[in-house]
């Protein structure tokens, strides 16, 4: 086995985590360096460095990060639409305890108040689903250790993500 430098290795980690293949990455390195090597140098580097480990790693972090970054987005949209909820709550009973409100208005308060009771339900529901799916994805990341599973599932999941937050 020839010896190659440390840039060698950190190229070829560079595009080992970029899922290039071993041949893929035994040419770019031939190119850019002018030195030839070989699949088999490739090879012993992933075996002995355990990239494998260390890019299963980076994935389970990388998608604990994602789902931490969607889990604060949507807990800080869920709290600004559940405060507004109870505002329209607070703002029908502050109408319906005024004692110059007319029987129409008491109506449109009482319907204020269910609306606002309505939504504040829906948005506890969807929060409850959401953390549901946040512990389902845990699971999935500690348990699953096919690396191609992963990504497939990873990919659905963003898709699937993306969906429900721009609807």
């Amino acid at each position: 086995m020839a010896r190659f430098n440390l840039k060698y290795r950190q190229k070829a980690l560079e595009l080992y985590l970029k899922d290039y293949t071993y041949s893929e990455i035994a040419k770019n390195l031939t190119e850019s360096f002018g030195r030839i090597v070989s699949v088999q140098d490739i090879s012993y580097w992933v075996r002995s460095g355990k990239w494998a480990d260390r890019k299963n790693t980076m994935l389970t972090e990388v998608n604990e990060n994602t789902v931490k970054i969607i889990s604060d987005d949507l807990l800080a949209r869920s709290k600004e639409q559940l405060g507004a909820y109870r505002d329209m709550v607070a703002m029908g009973l502050e109408a319906i305890t005024d004692k110059t409100v007319t029987v129409d208005k008491v109506g449109e308060a009482v319907e204020l108040i269910d609306r606002g009771i309505r939504g504040e339900r829906q948005i506890n529901s969807g929060l409850v689903a959401f953390k549901y799916i946040e512990h389902v994805v845990q699971i999935i990341s500690e348990e699953v250790k096919d690396e191609e599973v992963l990504k497939r599932i990873a990919s659905r999941l963003r898709r699937i993500t993306g969906e429900v937050l721009s609807a």
